[in-house]
């Protein structure tokens, strides 16, 4: 079980480093742009003195304790009928919607004490009956396919998170899925990441 969260852990560790690099490098950009604007350059003494400064102290950001949850929320939108559903879903228990079928692997949120903060990991399937109409002319006398009539392709499997559900997006032309929160009566016992 730890090899899933260290990944998790080493993921969003990256995520936040980057984002961090990504604003360090934008501030600096934009004081060039403000200073040449008003027409203010450096001279070549002072960009020297620049590239000899040693390079700020970077603090890590804090180790977040992670609680693992038994179940996920998702909300499901048919884009065609602009249909949008609630599901919840349980480990080892997959729900389908329209023609997707949803497995969750692990759902992680923060404490109460923290930001909220919910990532599930989701493998997400495309069925398609396939009915054989020599072995099986109609479906079955309550209108569904045999098991075995299902045809399947996995379309996502990956990291979803709550708060940015672009970051990681399943893409479908009919169908939108994405985490809302982790739920459950009790957390899983022993699971606290960090």
């Amino acid at each position: 079980m730890t090899a899933p969260l260290s990944k998790f852990n080493a993921y969003i560790g990256n995520l936040i480093r980057g984002s961090f690099i990504a604003l360090s490098l934008t501030g600096y950009l934009t004081g060039l742009a403000i200073s040449s604007a008003y027409g203010q350059s450096q001279s070549s003494d002072d960009m020297d003195m620049d590239m000899d400064m040693e390079p700020e102290e970077t603090t890590e950001p804090p180790e977040i304790d992670y609680i693992q949850y038994s179940t996920a929320r998702l909300r499901a939108l048919d884009k065609i009928t602009g249909r949008s559903t609630d599901m919840d879903i349980s480990i080892g228990a997959p729900i389908t919607f329209g023609t997707l079928k949803v497995e969750l692997s692990v759902c992680y949120q923060t404490p109460p004490e923290l930001p909220p903060e919910s990532a599930a990991f989701l493998k997400v399937f495309s069925t398609r009956i396939t009915p054989d109409p020599l072995i099986n002319p109609d479906t079955s006398s309550d209108g569904s396919a045999d098991i075995s009539d299902v045809d399947t392709s996995r379309i996502f499997s990956g990291w979803m998170f709550a708060s940015s559900p672009g970051l990681s997006a399943l893409e479908h032309p009919i169908y939108d899925v994405w985490v809302i929160r982790c739920i459950s009566s009790a957390p899983l016992e022993g699971t606290e990441a960090g």
